[in-house]
């Protein structure tokens, strides 16, 4: 699993945490947690719905958690937590080979300010697999005249609970991720809820990846 700055993907722009390459983590249920806590970073945690050794906590700034858990500060692509402002969260979920799957349901996304009016909407459930090799959705806050608002200073929380299989190929077959871009629409008249179209990919700002929470096969690369 990781956290990542998603204009590049390389060692120096994510911070990550290995579960292992373990038969016994195909098909097993997750919970995926994302929490964006003002005044401290982004926390990222994996738990097992079973007792198997697999629960995990990374983040991107330095929040207070659990005192037997290291929780990483490093800055992405140079950037501290909180810094960049993006509008939208992107659910992303993808079964690359025949045979590999990613299964989530009880998705769920709060944030703190109730006059916070999202656009779009999150599948609350869904599976990525042979025939469905991709699904996705967006949520996107914008201001009353349609200009961009700004999640990066708002507290929110996604959840979901994430099963992926794999076929047991040595490449990376499924995987589940949630990222913060920029979003542009342009507004009806009145305003009404309109899910937002992504600007062209040269001008979208790729502020944060979470994915791949659970890898059961990784490539042998680095960038896995």
């Amino acid at each position: 699993m990781m956290l990542g700055n998603g204009v590049a993907v390389d060692y120096t722009n994510i911070i990550t945490t290995n579960v292992g390459n373990q038969a016994s983590l195909s098909a097993q249920q997750f919970t995926y947690t994302v929490s964006n806590v003002l005044g401290q970073g982004i926390v990222f945690r994996l738990d097992s719905a079973a007792t198997i050794g697999v629960d995990r906590i990374i983040s991107w700034g330095s929040p207070a958690g659990p005192a037997n858990v290291a929780l990483n500060s490093a800055k992405l692509g140079g950037y501290a937590p909180q810094t960049l402002p993006y509008n939208a969260i992107h659910l992303f979920s993808q079964a690359t080979f025949a045979g590999s799957k990613v299964a989530f349901s009880n998705v769920l996304f709060t944030v703190s300010d109730p006059t916070i009016i999202l656009e779009g909407a999150f599948a609350t459930s869904g599976e990525a697999n042979n025939t469905t090799p991709v699904v996705d959705s967006y949520l996107a806050y914008f201001n009353s005249d349609g200009t961009k608002g700004d999640l990066s200073n708002v507290a929110w929380t996604f959840s979901a609970d994430v099963k992926i299989t794999s076929t047991g190929n040595s490449k990376e077959g499924a995987k589940f991720e949630i990222t913060g871009k920029s979003l542009d629409y342009t507004p009806p008249s009145p305003i009404s809820p309109l899910v937002p179209v992504p600007e062209p990919s040269t001008a979208i700002l790729g502020l944060f990846a979470m994915g791949a929470g659970v890898l059961v096969r990784r490539r042998p690369c680095a960038n896995a």
